[in-house]
């Protein structure tokens, strides 16, 4: 029951995909990205993180310069929670599934290079959660934790290496307006996080 409504938009992306397979109009990429995020609990702590994440998508093309970016992404989110909060340090591993659904706006300044800015929403599932004790050498493992809904914002710069492939590098940010988590669990709010994308785009 927690996850028909994650399962209900991965149905819905993969028959956009299945549907547009055929057509000429949008690219597929690979995205890689890695950056910082602060975390907080509802009920006992704010915290800094690492995060690391890819995804595999497709950009649909509407009407130049505009066009719609939708994928299927991985998101690990890890930090220490400081002992004030617990009676031991402890560290904790968030895994997020994350579907982003973003318009894009793209200029093109020279004749192998495009500026772009992405802009929309976002929901990611809670599917992994690690706490680690390692004064007690104890490991508590949760999973389908909850969901969080946020905003997200993209830029940078895409250049043309072939008629088929092009490579894109850029800046993100984003942060939850949301969530709904379990009541067993206080919810875990990603504040905002920060990254370095690096993405490869093909015509195939």
């Amino acid at each position: 029951m927690k996850n028909k409504f994650l399962w209900a938009l991965l149905l819905v992306a993969l028959q956009v995909f299945s549907q547009e397979n055929n057509s000429s109009k949008g690219n597929y990429f690979a995205n890689f990205y890695f950056g910082n995020a602060t975390i907080e609990s509802e009920t006992s702590y704010k915290v800094n993180a690492d995060a690391l994440g890819g995804s595999v998508g497709k950009e649909f093309i509407l009407s130049k310069p505009l066009s719609l970016i939708t994928a299927v992404e991985l998101l690990r989110i890890q930090y220490e929670i400081p002992a004030a909060s617990t009676s031991s340090p402890l560290f904790q591993v968030n895994n997020f599934i994350k579907i982003p659904i973003l318009l894009r706006y793209g200029h093109e300044f020279a004749s192998k290079a495009r500026l772009y800015a992405e802009t929309g929403i976002y929901i990611a599932s809670l599917y992994g959660l690690k706490i680690e004790n390692s004064a007690l050498n104890s490991c508590q493992k949760e999973s389908n934790v909850g969901y969080n809904f946020g905003l997200q914002l993209n830029m940078g710069l895409r250049y043309q290496l072939s008629d088929i492939y092009s490579f894109e590098f850029g800046l993100s940010s984003q942060g939850d307006i949301f969530q709904v988590y379990d009541d067993t669990f206080s919810n875990l709010k990603i504040a905002e996080l920060y990254s370095f994308q690096l993405k490869i785009v093909s015509k195939l």
